[in-house]
């Protein structure tokens, strides 16, 4: 039975060839989740991996 979809759906522009960032995405073990946020806090992130010592991979 086909579930109606109930989240929050938006589009997002990635400056990499969408496909291949898209098998590397699925091939690394990625769930298909992620946090919106406004602003470029890809910095504080990768800092925050390394202070947690979470291996950090940036997609962009």
């Amino acid at each position: 039975v086909e579930q109606p979809f109930s989240g929050t759906s938006v589009e997002v522009e990635l400056t990499t060839d969408v496909t291949s960032t898209l098998y590397d995405l699925m091939n690394a073990g990625y769930e298909p989740h992620f946090a919106l946020v406004y602003g470029d806090v890809t910095k504080q992130l990768i800092e925050l991996g390394r202070l947690l010592k979470l291996e950090t991979n940036v997609f962009i």
